[in-house]
């Protein structure tokens, strides 16, 4: 037989420790979901012992009066070949002419009391907006959009990101992860602000003076990603856009021609009406 020199360039038993650690707070928290007299399939593709047979061991050690071991000597013909003394399986290659692996079957007698985890919560990734910096964001969005910010709630900031959250999540910043609770309304620059397709979405009400309203097939182009072309009609700087009284996002004029300010993400290069 070949040896691969690089076949055990990985392998240490100090990793088979920790592994087996991680193991063992696995089975002890599946151990916990289990109802009384549930059934419980421990089972790895590896053949050490520290992985397999000590993390059993481990649990009826904890709960002695909790765990039972089920024997699986019939569970296929021949399995009582790989059978250990405590009624596991212990797959050897050269048995069945196969991958190794092990198999335990648990079963729980009672009730268990979960343990109390502690979660360590890692920093909130926002900072709350000063006021001198809250006074420019507000007047500038103001006299870009026309739009004022609700009075429930608050701007906190990520690097040069602008975010707009409900003020009743202050109270409960490090107390619970979250993914997302808020709504990305600008990247701040040197000259002031890039609005983002959200803040005309979320907080336009329809009514500004630079609202533009589009026709159905002009909305159909501007959900393609295509800049509109609007007859008679001219503007300054950036326009909400609108189909009826439904907000559709950001556009900026650039002479009579309305370019689409829609995210890439969002853009359908299909009929959507």
């Amino acid at each position: 037989m070949r040896k691969d020199p690089d076949a055990m360039k990985n392998w240490s038993k100090d990793s088979v420790l920790s592994i087996s650690e991680t193991q063992k707070d696995l089975i002890d928290s599946a151990f916990h979901a289990l109802k009384p007299g549930g059934i419980l399939v421990y089972s790895t593709c590896t053949l050490s012992a520290e992985e397999n047979q000590q993390v059993c061991l481990y649990l009826q050690d904890k709960y002695p009066d909790l765990v039972s071991f089920e024997p699986l000597g019939s569970l296929f013909e021949g399995a009582e070949q790989a059978l250990t003394e405590h009624g596991f399986l212990h797959i050897f290659p050269q048995v069945y002419d196969c991958e190794g692996f092990f198999v335990a079957k648990l079963k729980k007698l009672g009730s268990t009391i979960p343990p109390t985890v502690t979660k360590r919560l890692g920093k909130f990734p926002f900072e709350k907006a000063s006021n001198k910096v809250l006074q420019h964001l507000t007047s500038h969005l103001y006299e870009s959009l026309k739009i004022e910010l609700p009075d429930n709630s608050c701007v906190w900031i990520r690097d040069k990101d602008v975010w707009l959250f409900p003020s009743a999540l202050e109270p409960l910043i490090g107390e619970f992860r979250f993914s997302r609770m808020g709504i990305k309304i600008a990247e701040s620059h040197k000259n002031g602000y890039r609005w983002q397709h959200q803040v005309a979405t979320a907080l336009a009400s329809g009514k500004e003076p630079n609202c533009v309203q589009l026709t159905v097939p002009e909305a159909r182009e501007w959900f393609m990603g295509r800049d509109i072309r609007l007859t008679n009609q001219t503007g300054k700087g950036e326009a909400i856009v609108k189909l009826g009284d439904d907000i559709l996002g950001l556009g900026k004029w650039v002479g009579n021609r309305l370019k689409n300010g829609l995210p890439r993400e969002l853009v359908r290069d299909k009929n959507l009406f």
